[in-house]
C-alpha cells in the first residue's frame, strides 16, 4: 500500500499548475491498475487514468498526458539506475549484460524523446494540430522543473526498492536464498 501511495506521490509531483490531491490520484492510479489486470494489455490502465483525468476531474487531456509519459520516462531512467548498480553489485548480473546495455540505450532514447517533444513545440506540424501543440508546451513545461523531476526520480527509486525487499520478504517466507537488491532486479525484470 505505501509503495501505491508512493506512486501517486510521484504522480502529484509531476502536476505543475493542476491542483489534484495525492488520494485521489492513488485512487485514478488504482482504477486504471485494476482494469489492466483483467484486460490483454498492460496499456489499458494509462487510458484509464488518461480518461478518468480528463473526464471526471477536468485535468487537461495534454497536461495528464504529459504527467502520465513522464511518469514512465522517470521509471524507465530509476529502472536503469538500479540495473546499473546491480550490475556491479550482483555477480550473476554479468550474465545479463546485453539487457543491461540495451536497457541504457532505451533510457536515452526515451529521454530523447521528451527532449524532441519539448523543443517541437513551435514547429509547425505541432501548430496546426491544437492537442500535439498543447501536449508538446505540457512536455516542455514539464522539463523545464528540474527539481520537480529529480524529487520524481527519487520517489521511483525509492518506490522500487521498496518493491524489491517486499519480493525479498516473499523470497525469505519461502527459504529462497536472495539479497534484496537481487530481489529487486528480479521484480524489475518481470
Amino acid at each position: 500500500m505505501f509503495a501505491g501511495w508512493l506512486r501517486a506521490v510521484r504522480w502529484k509531483v509531476l502536476f505543475t499548475t493542476d491542483k489534484i490531491s495525492v488520494s485521489r490520484l492513488f485512487i485514478v492510479q488504482h482504477e486504471g491498475l485494476g482494469l489492466s489486470n483483467v484486460m490483454p494489455f498492460r496499456v489499458t490502465s494509462e487510458m484509464t487514468q488518461l480518461a478518468v483525468l480528463t473526464l471526471r476531474d477536468g485535468v487537461r487531456g495534454a497536461t495528464a498526458l504529459a504527467t502520465l509519459g513522464m511518469e514512465r520516462v522517470v521509471d524507465v531512467v530509476a529502472s536503469t539506475m538500479i540495473l546499473g548498480v546491480a550490475f556491479f553489485l550482483v555477480p550473476e548480473m554479468k550474465n545479463f549484460t546485453i539487457f543491461v546495455w540495451g536497457a541504457i540505450a532505451f533510457t536515452v532514447v526515451a529521454i530523447g524523446v521528451v527532449r524532441v517533444f519539448a523543443w517541437s513545440e513551435s514547429l509547425a506540424l505541432m501548430n496546426r494540430y491544437r492537442f500535439l501543440a498543447a501536449f508538446a508546451g505540457a512536455v516542455k513545461e514539464l522539463e523545464q522543473e528540474r527539481l520537480r523531476l529529480l524529487i520524481s526520480l527519487g520517489i521511483s527509486i525509492l518506490y522500487w526498492l521498496l518493491v524489491g525487499v517486499t519480493a525479498w520478504i516473499i523470497a525469505l517466507a519461502v527459504d529462497l536464498p536472495i539479497s534484496p537488491l537481487a530481489a529487486t532486479v528480479v521484480i524489475m525484470g518481470t
